[in-house]
């Protein structure tokens, strides 16, 4: 009967380098530190990839964490992203070292 933490699909991540005839979205998520190490998170990125592979018809996802988002980083691998590159992120709490994945369609 709470929100516990969100998932956003955002549009493609022209960053990326990934070729532009290709369609992707960026994943972004957050979830409230109280739900940590349930799997939960994992599960949503997994939901979420069902969805943009086999229904919204994507070719590749891309997702990142700040460089110190150990949390973050263990659900990436667990969800079978590859790196690609680090970026710095400006945020309005200033600026982050990030490092971006990608993921392509199966």
């Amino acid at each position: 009967g709470k929100v516990i933490g969100s998932l956003g699909l955002e549009p493609r991540d022209e960053d990326a380098g990934l070729p532009k005839e290709l369609q992707g979205r960026e994943i972004g998520y957050v979830l409230s530190r109280d739900y940590w190490g349930r799997g939960l998170m994992p599960e949503a990125v997994k939901a979420a990839m069902a969805y943009c592979f086999y229904g919204a018809g994507c070719d590749y996802l891309t997702i990142a964490h700040f460089d110190f988002n150990t949390q973050s980083r263990r659900v990436i691998e667990k969800c079978g992203f590859t790196y690609l590159r680090d970026r710095e992120v400006s945020t309005p709490a200033g600026k982050f070292h990030a490092l971006l994945y990608a993921k392509m369609r199966p």
